[in-house]
């Protein structure tokens, strides 16, 4: 059997906003999901940096 038609047990670490949808398209596949986001975003009031800056990255996995 391979392995994506097997249930699986997903530990879903994306924060809110997203994670529920997520969550609910992967148990409308027949997983079980444990949920426990490992970001938070959080406002902190501090200003912005003004540059210059050599380079920018922004990930997501």
């Amino acid at each position: 059997m391979p392995l994506a038609a097997r249930s699986q047990r997903i530990l879903l670490t994306r924060p809110e906003p997203g994670a529920a949808r997520t969550r609910a398209r992967l148990e409308a596949l027949g997983h079980s999901v444990v949920g426990d986001p490992m970001l938070r975003f959080k406002e902190t009031g501090a200003p912005l940096p003004r540059g210059p800056f050599s380079a920018l990255a922004f990930t997501s996995a």
